[in-house]
């Protein structure tokens, strides 16, 4: 996971935090050992925003990968500490895969700290189709 945690890092640089300087990265594995970078982008109206975590989705996507296809997802935050994503990302997430793992990070020049969890166990009572 050190390689995917290294691609969430690369993504957090390219960050476009105008509003909050709140810089995200994100990095999603599939089952073919693909990785996939997305990063947050802010803009003016708050609603236009887009989550790191999602924009990762959305770029597997967009390259082939099937949503039960993604395995599992590191997010970097620029904080203190470790961030899981938001209650929205949760969402996208669970559609894709809701046994994912997720490994939150954070990225400050003391240490990087991590902390993991099964997609299920953070956001267990995810809206389906059921």
């Amino acid at each position: 996971m050190d390689f995917l945690i290294e691609k969430a890092i690369q993504a957090q640089k390219q960050a476009l935090a105008i509003r909050s300087g709140y810089k995200v990265g994100a990095a999603v594995l599939d089952i073919r050992q693909q990785v996939f970078q997305g990063f947050n982008i802010e803009f003016c109206t708050q609603t236009s925003t887009i989550h790191a975590e999602c924009a990762a989705v959305m770029n597997a996507l967009l390259h082939g990968t099937h949503k039960p296809e993604i395995i599992a997802l590191v997010v970097v935050v620029s904080d203190k500490k470790p961030w899981f994503p938001c209650g929205i990302c949760r969402q996208v997430l669970s559609e894709c895969n809701n046994n994912m793992k997720i490994i939150a990070c954070n990225n400050t020049e003391e240490k990087i700290e991590t902390k993991t969890a099964l997609l299920y166990e953070i956001f267990p009572d995810a809206f389906t189709r059921e």
